[in-house]
């Protein structure tokens, strides 16, 4: 809506009113958003949305230039009042549902789950605990959640089916091996 309110309906109105648009300005600003957002189009395994911030500069100067030179005080006003309200809902929406409050939910349910299946576990013990998620294995820093919850640097914990069968064979004692189903 901000899009059409500050640059569509601003364009046409220059173009219909046939006032001069400052070209190299917008191209500026085009410039800036493309340059910006291209490493985020082309990195693998992008998830987030915050690299947009930079390349919105871009997008707000446009918006800025033709909303200040080609709309009326009360449109502008309208126009912020709709900018403020978007942003509000964003931080809100955000602030519950972004890959940080997720990954510390998760690794909240991890430790809890984790110490009720094995509220002890032994020195040097191995753990199969199966996770197909890589952003939930990320959030608990692959070994490092374990080896905190039961206070133990030898703690050995696997999330993939596949690395724990090959290491598998690398356990000497068996009688230290845990698995969660």
């Amino acid at each position: 809506m901000i899009m059409t309110l500050g640059f569509v309906i601003p364009v046409i109105l220059a173009i219909y009113r046939k006032l001069g648009l400052n070209w190299r300005l917008i191209f500026f600003g085009s410039i800036w958003f493309v340059a910006a957002i291209f490493p985020v189009l082309i990195l693998p395994n992008h998830y987030f949305s915050m690299y947009l911030n930079l390349a919105s500069i871009g997008l707000y100067l446009i918006i800025a230039y033709l909303s200040v030179n080609f709309l009326g005080p009360k449109f502008i006003i309208f126009l912020a009042i709709i900018w403020l309200f978007s942003s509000s809902t964003t931080v809100s929406f955000y602030k519950e549902n972004s890959w940080m409050v997720e990954s510390q939910r998760f690794a909240k349910e991890f430790a809890s789950t984790i110490k009720n299946k094995f509220p002890t576990l032994p020195k040097g013990a191995v753990v199969f605990f199966p996770l197909s998620d890589q952003r939930h294995i990320q959030a608990l820093l692959d070994q490092n959640a374990a080896r905190v919850i039961y206070n133990d640097p030898t703690l050995k914990i696997y999330y993939n089916q596949e690395e724990f069968s090959r290491n598998l064979k690398e356990t000497e004692k068996k009688e230290n091996l845990y698995i969660y189903k």
